[in-house]
This record gives C-alpha cells, structure tokens and sequence, in this order.
C-alpha cells in the first residue's frame, strides 16, 4: 500500500472498530478527520459479540455491510476491497478472545484527553511473539511526508529506515504501543540498561509484530523504545510511567549521579517498591497510635514480601 492509502484506512478502521468501544476519538493521521456517521452503538455491539463468540468472518462481515461502509467501498476497485478489509481485521483482532492484550483508555500521558494504551490480558513469556499485536509500514517520498505530515499532530508513527535512507509509515494496532526509555543511567553515562517491554519484529516485507523481552503479567503494558530524543533532547518530554518515575526520584534526590549502577531488573524494582512501602509506614506511624502503627507496618511488608523471590 502507498503511504496516503494507508493512512486512509487506518484513520477509518480505527473510527469503526476502536472508537466506539472506547467511546472517545482516538489519534487520526488526518487532523481533520471526522467521526463516521455510522450508528455507533451499532459497531460498539457488532465488536461486543465478536469478544463474545470470537467469529472473526460474522464481525468483519457486519461492519462491512452498515450504510456507511457500503457507500465508502462503493468505488473502490477489488484489490482496494481486499486491503481495506485485511486492515480493518487487524483491528478487530485485538478484540479476539485469544489475542492476549487489549486496548484501553489511559489518562496518564495527558492531562486534557483520554487516551489509548496497549495492556496485555493473559502472561507473556520472554522471547514469544504477539502475533495480532501488528502494524503495516509504506515507504514514505518527500512529497508525501510534505503533504501528509503536521509536526507535532500527526507524525507520531514515522520511522526512518537507515537501510533505505526514506521515513516510513508505521500503522496498525501496534501504532498504540506507548513509548518507554533506555535507563537515565544510559543518558548520563552510557550504561546500556533498558525497561521497554517489547520491540518490534519483521513478519514480511512490509508487516510487523511484537517481540516480549521480559515476562509480562496480566495488566502490564506494552512499551516499546522509539529512540533517544523521539520526545525532546534525550526524551526529556516523555510522559511514559518510567520515565515518570525516575522524574520522582530524581526531584527527591533519590536518583544520584554515580560512575556505576546496577541493570534495573524487575525484582529491583519490586524491592524499591517495598523499600517505598516501608518508608511510608514509617511516616505514618508518627501520626498514628503503636498499635495502627503496628497493624499497618505488617501489612504492607507482608503484600509486598508476597510479590519478592529471592534476589
């Protein structure tokens, strides 16, 4: 697919099946794009029972024959059909009962609006694939990134290919997959350390999917490194959970300049989790009785000592 007929596509497969199951406008390639004027409640239940008895062909099926896709299919020649309808199925396949994620609204990268989050639903092991977790690239000319892009509104999903000195595409379910950064160690003095949780693989030519590179449990978050400064000099600008973190740290003083560190691991972080939880029974006993003291001192140790194997 061209670039332009991609980003078509998308904006529309989206405006069928992920916003009116999220009940708010999600991000468009085309600033301008308008909400379809199908019966929302309509596509919400033809979703719905697709979670519900997971018949991919009854779905696609449905969508394709409301008013509103019939009019917008009407001129398009056979292949332009088949495409569409390959895209509005990676789409529906979020929602399929064994796809293993979903997506969700998040409040978390902005203050104003809601937005849209990728959280798996089931354990993913390290090293598997999230196969229905995918995206489409289209080579992108000059002309088109012209035409096309808006800084700061639309060139969210563009990469740039250093095999093939052009900027690329990038769309598809996979496109919700927030960000999340190398280690601020790695800033300050390149020691190579990162949280991502996924990565992006080659599944064709000009298709992708998700790689795990750490055991992911129901509810985490799918992240994925987009690179240094994609967010500002050295993603200064970058609202991701991690990076809010050691925002917080850093504010307290918590986070130190120092030559060396330790590889942030995941029972690291639990430990700083049950290192916070103590210190904040600590703070609480001086304003409360020995005895709420007490209670509230073992209750917090002993839910966080439940999630901490030896390290």
């Amino acid at each position: 697919m061209q670039a332009s007929q991609l980003a078509e596509y998308d904006d529309i497969a989206i405006s069928l099946v992920i916003d009116p199951l999220l009940g708010f406008k999600t991000h468009k390639m085309n600033p301008k794009f308008r909400w379809v004027t199908c019966n929302r409640e309509e596509l919400r239940s033809i979703v719905e029972e697709y979670i519900s008895s997971g018949n991919l062909d009854e779905a696609c099926n449905g969508i394709l024959s409301t008013k509103w896709a019939c009019h917008y299919l009407m001129n398009k020649d056979p292949l332009q059909k088949q495409l569409f309808k390959e895209h509005l199925c990676r789409y529906l396949r979020v929602f399929s009962p064994n796809s293993g994620f979903s997506i969700l609204p998040v409040r978390r990268y902005s203050a104003e609006k809601l937005e849209a989050k990728i959280s798996v639903t089931t354990e993913w092991l390290k090293s598997s694939k999230i196969h229905d977790l995918c995206g489409c690239i289209a080579e992108m000319t000059e002309d088109e990134e012209k035409r096309l892009l808006l800084p700061g509104e639309n060139d969210f999903s563009i990469m740039f290919s250093t095999r093939k000195k052009c900027s690329q595409l990038w769309l598809g379910p996979a496109a919700y997959i927030n960000h999340d950064v190398y280690n601020l160690y790695f800033v300050l003095f390149r020691v190579p350390d990162c949280r991502p949780s996924c990565k992006f693989v080659s599944t064709g030519r000009n298709t992708a999917c998700v790689k795990v590179l750490r055991d992911l449990k129901a509810g985490d978050e799918v992240t994925c490194y987009y690179g240094d400064n994609f967010f500002g000099d050295n993603n200064k600008d970058c609202k991701c959970e991690t990076c809010e973190r050691r925002r917080r740290e850093q504010a307290n003083g918590s986070l130190k300049r120092i030559n060396y560190s330790l590889r942030e691991t995941d029972n690291r972080l639990k430990f700083r989790r049950l290192h916070s939880a103590d210190s904040l029974s600590s703070s609480q006993c001086s304003d409360s009785s020995t005895g709420a003291c007490e209670k509230l001192q073992l209750d917090s140790n002993s839910e966080a000592l439940k999630e901490i194997p030896n390290i």
